[in-house]
């Protein structure tokens, strides 16, 4: 499976992984968070699924507000399978042993793997299997 994962903000986060394996991260600053960008993405990664971290509802920051918009809206638009996920739902549930720069794509990293290890746990539920990830 392939995802794409967003942690918006004044810099966001991003990850993709390719089936179990972090291909790629990066940072992006919130003045280059464009539909064109978004759209290259897209082209590059060609995700099954975007995985989007909602925003704080305390502290809410209008930028971070911004980018989350944008990324639901242009990859549903697109016809993407996108999945908004609130901290606490992914949160302390993955580690990796990687050596990854800044909070933000560390983040992104984190909650395509969590995205991930759910989805091929649901895979392995409707084969029947019972060895599938751990």
């Amino acid at each position: 499976m392939r995802i794409l994962s967003f942690d918006p903000g004044h810099q966001t986060g991003v990850a993709y992984m390719l089936g179990p394996e972090w291909q790629w991260g990066m940072t992006i600053d919130h003045p280059a968070l464009t539909k064109d960008l978004l759209s290259h993405l897209a082209h590059i990664c060609e995700p099954e699924l975007v995985v989007v971290e909602a925003p704080p509802t305390r502290q809410v920051d209008d930028i971070s507000v911004r980018g989350y918009g944008l990324i639901c809206s242009w990859f549903e638009g697109a016809g993407i399978t996108v999945e908004r996920v609130n901290p606490g739902q992914w949160k302390g549930m993955v580690k990796v042993d990687l050596v990854i720069s800044g909070q933000h794509q560390k983040e992104a990293m984190y909650m395509a793997r969590w995205a991930w290890k759910r989805e091929s746990a649901k895979l392995w539920r409707i084969l029947g299997e019972d060895n599938g990830p751990r």
